[in-house]
């Protein structure tokens, strides 16, 4: 995965560098493999691979605004939950391309660059991936709302037995407890 990663960016470093120098790009559409099987160009390749890269940061980014919150303790700690593992998922995404990025900027060398572009880096890292800020977010805004929900939870809790309590009371005049209920609620 290592090698197809940095063949990867060397292709698109490669495809980057003739788009400035105003080289044609060799766009040539497949090459024809013994087996009759059809094997996409090093220029498909990549394009293809970032396709599937933006289409995941697009399905994350609609997951994430579209996710439900919940109405009760288990289904927020649930989505909670959820939420965690798609979030492990795009900090590991995010890794990813930080280390593509790093990989990608590196000293120029190559044909267009010029004496005064030599030993800088070719261009500047791109913007943070788009779906980390908001799955923070949302994370903190689960966490938030759980430790909410929690608390209302147990206070409910407490409520429904001291609920119980009263209802099981013998309010009658005849208890020799009364006096003290009485002094207790004034």
């Amino acid at each position: 995965v290592y090698r197809l990663h940095e063949r990867l960016v060397s292709i698109r470093t490669e495809y980057n560098l003739r788009l400035k120098s105003g080289a044609p790009a060799t766009a040539v559409t497949a090459v024809t493999v013994t087996s009759g099987q059809r094997r996409p160009e090093p220029d498909e390749a990549p394009l293809r691979y970032l396709q599937e890269l933006l289409a995941w940061v697009e399905e994350n980014q609609r997951r994430v605004a579209t996710a439900e919150w919940g109405a009760d303790l288990p289904t927020v700690e649930t989505h909670l939950g959820a939420h965690r593992g798609l979030h492990c998922a795009i900090e590991e995404f995010r890794a990813k391309v930080e280390r593509a990025r790093a990989d990608e900027v590196r000293p120029c060398r190559g044909v267009g660059c010029g004496r005064a572009g030599r030993g800088r880096s070719c261009k500047p890292p791109p913007p943070p991936v788009p779906p980390q800020n908001s799955s923070k977010s949302r994370l903190r805004h689960l966490e938030s709302l759980h430790g909410f929900v929690s608390a209302a939870t147990k206070e409910l809790l407490w409520l429904s037995e001291r609920e119980e309590e009263e209802v099981a009371f013998d309010w009658s005049h005849n208890n020799p407890a009364m006096a003290a209920k009485k002094e207790s609620y004034s």
